[in-house]
């Protein structure tokens, strides 16, 4: 047996006097990746002294008989400075350096044409002397234009020349462009890039293919297109960059182009100037040693010119994914789960790793009889963790003491943990009962039997008649076939339609299913709740079709859920028909529009007119059908509305939507709050649909199943998510004597397959909106996260434990599982190369990281008002009270209500003055009847009487404040239809906690603002026994006493600013006495009864 710590880490300090050293090494990394993509072994070296240390001539080996086997360049490290060096064995020795060649302000040569140029115009030998001089940028009412044009102008062509002089050391170049509305770029008469418009080349006079806003004059950045390949068009000595830039038309409000153009060299340059700082380009340090990390015994050695050893340390069976490092508390060596390349070692540092292994005294496979499993491999000091049910375990996991008894199908996942040491690996064996399908009997999952009438074939059209039973143990346990007349073991048993549903899947051997439930007599839908789903009558039996895995579309929704956002509930099933074990299948909804699922509002005929127009709309982009045809089609896409249906729709209807859409296809590239697609969609819900997209790199995205919803004064949503079969590296390899092979790691979908609308690629290439789509990444990546890759293969694990009994009977009955095992291998391999590949490429987001929201506080709330005879309609009478509790007035322009439910957005420009109130209410008039003034606005939706979460944000969808209520405690019930509204009591408080919010009566309303520490207002004693002395600068009309529920425990009128109130019959405890003063305002204090 292996003892626990092979791990020896050893530093040698005070070779001499220089204050550098090996900080951490890592010898296995499948996380970091370097300028070549690849995940390579890498060390850090640190200068933690006062002043700056040459490090040319230094040295760095992993072999102490030649101390000089790699060799630094002529470089210096900084004080405090961490120097990241990959041990990767290829050998390089020199630092990216980027010099910009051409920047914003140099004079270029430029023609406003009225016919075509000559076709020279690209060539650096053209004769532009005819031409004008100007200084970028070029264009008219963009506020940052040098040279201004005349207004209308279709197009400007653009020459300017720069110099190269080694071709050799130039790796690559940059040209990064803010322009408006489009261009196409050459270099010595070579197209090198374009955006926005057709043409080859486009003619003189040619449009734009949508409108296109720049980024610069607006705080944003240009837009960046790397070019590799420069030996195809660059030449040592002069070169030319040409621009033709175009305007959507003549009519357009403005026009500008302004380019920028770099080199990235791989020696020192004097060309140019160093690159401004919107272009954020510095040096990219790319050090690769000539050797590698070895995993089991290592040691290096840094010694500097004199061949003197600076640092030496000797490491042996450091984990995948950690390192080994000086403790930033102690400065010995430590060991470290959070590895930390270029910065500061982590605080977190453990003494070792354990490193034995968990034996297992069985090996996983098919078991003919149950087994008593035993757990061994631990020293007396470690302990093994372990879980049944897939998942990873953690210190929080069964203890093992006893042999495990195997009866049933069981994966079990082990771990051995000591003590402030990082965790062995997990060890895994699966064990499967063999139970054939063709004598199918009992599974760990519910089983659904459907009978059709007559014993029908099941077809595509039409639909046949039958029943259906569920057999579900309500205690969890396994479901037996017999039980199939058990009554307390049938969830469901009914009347149902049934059809094979699908395009190309319908043609497989196995078939998938769409069944609706119904009334006994067949003439009415039965809304009914199946396996824990919301009641519904459509319903799918999902084959997963194309799918191996058998969890591609499983894994997505459940990412989907976790990320906030709605997707479709699948639940596992074995499915019998008219007694034919059929084989492993997901019981799912269908994407619906109602208050469990797609929560907007429906449509009726005659809601042709605002507000009512604004939704809800159901909308997908996909192949049109004769029951679902193409409404429209624009910029890319097909699409298909698919509520109101198309036998409903009216003209309205079909027109508002349609404009909508168009409206966001010309502004996809316009970043402002005012008319750009801020103030058209919902940006967390677009920028969580691309990020699923794009990490299961779904072949269908875009073009092809995707939806989007747009609710009744609300912004355009993106999802819900659907058909998540071709991802993950899955394709349609071979079917059908077709092979597509286009999910893959390293492209965009958006612009490689099925691309689909122009607005992916839109938004994409936006600098504001890819900077929420790269912050939304790096939090969903982080651990624990919706995204991070430990979280998604533990998903995977549990799943592929949960379906693994059935899997056997599924390829037994479709023989269409090769491996089941290396299947699911090649999904987390192929999801962590994703994962790699998309935080490399989607950038930084520094710009959108430290985002400042409004002093804005959700303050009141009237969710149920009661019913009067005065005011009859609870739900006209419902409001909501947001308060600017700053001291500067708030543009509320781009300000909303994020979630479904109530959706509502502020108006373009209007202002909540400091200390002041906007009340939203339901219906303008019963509120100004009710309380004597105009509500601020209306919202088109009714507040749930039971529960609801209100997200005030700002028009990047970044949370202002929220609040999640309820009608049960701790949250006040007196709110709850009772005359009492709920009233955050002090607004500096955390309005989450429903402890922080009390029932006030719904008799007055104030729009003003009352902060108790402006008002003299004592109370004494405090605590209290059976008296209590009230004191006011101000006359106190109503003393109110509350528990912390909110609810009012006592009230009574007085006219006096200093006053006694009994309070004997309080059980002890803290209370909350509320005042309201002459003036209206109501201030509050908190006392203890004794």
């Amino acid at each position: 047996m292996r003892y626990l710590l092979l791990f020896f880490l050893f530093s040698i300090y005070n070779f001499s006097a220089q204050s550098v050293r090996i900080n951490e090494v890592v010898s296995s990394n499948s996380v970091y990746t370097d300028e070549d993509g690849d995940t390579s072994d890498w060390l850090e070296i640190h200068n933690y002294g006062t002043q700056q240390v040459s490090l040319n001539g230094w040295s760095l080996s992993d072999d102490v008989n030649d101390l000089t086997k790699w060799t630094f360049p002529d470089m210096a490290i900084a004080p405090n400075e961490y120097l990241l060096i990959w041990a990767s064995s290829k050998n390089r020795t020199t630092n990216s350096i980027a010099r910009t060649l051409i920047n914003q302000g140099d004079a270029f040569t430029y023609l406003i044409p009225t016919a075509e140029p000559n076709s020279d115009w690209k060539n650096i030998n053209f004769n532009d002397a005819t031409w004008a001089t100007g200084v970028s940028g070029f264009g008219y009412d963009d506020g940052d234009d040098a040279t201004i044009i005349p207004n209308g102008t279709q197009a400007i062509y653009l020459r300017k020349k720069f110099t190269i002089n080694n071709l050799a050391s130039v790796t690559s170049l940059l040209l990064d462009i803010d322009y408006d509305d489009a261009f196409v770029a050459y270099i010595n008469g070579k197209e090198i890039a374009r955006a926005n418009i057709v043409g080859t080349p486009p003619a003189f006079n040619a449009g734009t293919i949508t409108d296109r806003e720049a980024e610069m004059y607006n705080g944003g950045k240009p837009e960046r297109f790397t070019l590799k390949d420069v030996a195809s068009f660059l030449v040592e000595g002069e070169n030319i960059l040409t621009i033709q830039a175009h305007n959507i038309s003549a009519g357009s409000s403005d026009f500008s182009i302004i380019p920028f153009l770099s080199a990235i060299f791989s020696a020192p340059s004097n060309l140019g100037i160093v690159p401004p700082a919107i272009l954020n380009l510095t040096a990219n340090n790319t050090l690769h040693t000539n050797f590698k990390i070895s995993s089991s015994l290592e040691t290096l050695t840094l010694s500097n010119t004199a061949g003197t050893i600076i640092d030496q340390i000797t490491v042996e069976n450091i984990p995948e994914n950690t390192s080994m490092g000086i403790s930033v508390t102690s400065g010995n060596l430590v060991s470290y789960i959070n590895t930390t390349p270029g910065y500061e070692n982590t605080s977190e540092e453990y003494a070792g790793s354990v490193q034995n292994e968990v034996l297992f005294s069985h090996q996983g496979g098919l078991l003919e009889n149950p087994i008593q499993l035993t757990l061994s491999g631990n020293t007396a000091n470690e302990l093994i963790l372990y879980t049944i049910d897939g998942s990873t375990p953690t210190e929080s996991s069964l203890l093992y003491t006893d042999p495990i008894q195997i009866s049933t199908n069981t994966t079990v996942r082990a771990k051995l943990f000591l003590e402030n040491y990082i965790p062995s690996a997990v060890y895994t064996q699966t064990f499967v009962m063999n139970v054939s399908s063709a004598t199918f009997t009992n599974s760990n999952l519910p089983i659904v039997i459907i009978t059709t009438e007559d014993a029908a074939d099941i077809q595509d059209e039409p639909r046949v008649f039958g029943t259906m039973k569920i057999i579900k143990r309500p205690d969890g346990s396994r479901n037996y076939v017999s039980d199939a007349n058990t009554e307390g073991f049938i969830e469901y048993s009914g009347t149902i339609s049934i059809e094979i549903r699908g395009s190309s899947s319908q043609y497989l051997p196995k078939k998938p299913y769409g069944f609706t439930t119904l009334t006994a007599d067949r003439l009415d839908n039965d809304n009914v709740a199946l396996l824990g789903m919301e009641s519904e009558n459509d319903w799918i039996l999902n084959s997963f079709a194309f799918d191996d895995s058998m969890m591609r579309d499983y894994i997505s929704y459940e990412l989907a859920r976790k990320m906030g956002q709605y997707a479709v509930n699948l639940k596992y099933c074995e499915v019998i028909v008219n007694g034919e074990y059929k084989g492993l299948y997901a019981l799912s909804e269908k994407i619906k529009i109602d208050g469990d699922r797609v929560d907007i509002a429906k449509l009726d005929i005659d809601d042709n007119t605002l507000p009512k127009l604004s939704g809800g709309y159901l909308i997908q982009t996909d192949r049109p059908t004769a029951k679902d045809p193409q409404a429209w089609g624009n910029n890319g896409a097909g699409y298909i509305i698919e509520k109101p249906s198309a036998d409903v729709i009216t003209t309205q209807q079909a027109s508002y939507i349609e404009t909508y859409f168009r409206n966001l296809d010309l502004h996809a590239s316009n970043s402002s709050i005012i008319n750009g697609y801020p103030s058209i969609i919902d940006i967390p819900s677009f920028v969580d649909y691309m990020l699923l997209a794009e990490i299961s790199s779904n072949a269908d995205a875009y073009a092809l199943s995707t939806f989007y919803h747009k609710d009744r004064g609300g912004k355009l949503r993106a999802g819900p998510i659907w058909d998540y079969n071709l991802t993950y590296g899955n394709d349609l390899f071979g079917t059908f004597n077709e092979y597509y092979d286009r999910s893959l790691t390293n492209v965009w979908q958006f612009e490689y397959s099925n691309t689909g609308s122009n607005i992916w690629r839109s938004l994409y290439y936006n600098s504001s909106f890819r900077c929420y789509l790269a912050k939304r990444f790096n939090q969903a990546t982080s651990t624990g996260q919706s995204l991070d890759y430990n979280y998604i293969t533990n998903l995977i694990d549990s799943t592929a434990a949960l379906i693994s009994e059935a899997l056997v009977r599924e390829n037994e009955k479709w023989n269409t599982i090769a491996n089941f095992p290396g299947e699911i291998i090649n999904l987390k391999n192929w999801l962590q190369q994703r994962i790699t590949w998309m935080k490399t490429n989607l950038g930084e987001f520094s710009n959108c990281s430290n985002i400042t929201t409004p002093s804005l506080v959700i303050s009141k709330i009237d969710y149920h008002p009661q019913e009067t005879a005065t005011f009859a309609d609870s739900d006209d009478q419902e409001f909501i009270e947001i308060q600017n509790t700053g001291s500067a007035d708030v543009v509320l322009t781009g300000v909303y209500l994020l979630k479904l439910g109530v959706s509502y957005q502020f108006p373009k420009f209007s202002t909540l003055p400091a200390g002041k109130s906007a009340y939203i209410a339901s219906n303008a008039a019963t509120f100004e009847a009710k309380y004597g003034f105009a509500p601020f606005d209306t919202f088109t939706r009714d507040l749930s009487n039971k529960s609801q979460h209100l997200v005030l944000a700002d028009a990047f969808g970044n949370i202002i404040d929220e609040v999640k209520y309820a009608d049960k405690a701790p949250w006040p019930e007196a709110a709850d239809g009772d005359g009492y509204y709920l009233e955050l009591i002090n607004v500096a408080a955390d309005n989450s906690l429903a402890s922080n919010w009390r029932a006030s009566t719904d008799a007055v309303l104030s729009t003003n603002r009352f902060d108790s520490a402006a008002i003299d207002f004592t109370v004494y004693p405090n605590p209290v026994k059976e008296k209590m002395m009230i004191s006011s600068q101000q006359t106190i009309q109503n003393v109110s006493v509350y528990n912390l529920l909110g609810q009012q425990i006592n009230s009574v009128s007085v006219n006096y600013t200093t006053g006694e109130i009994k309070v004997p019959t309080l059980q002890k405890g803290m209370y909350i006495l509320t005042v309201k003063l002459r003036d209206g305002a109501m201030v509050s204090k908190k006392f203890f009864k004794e």
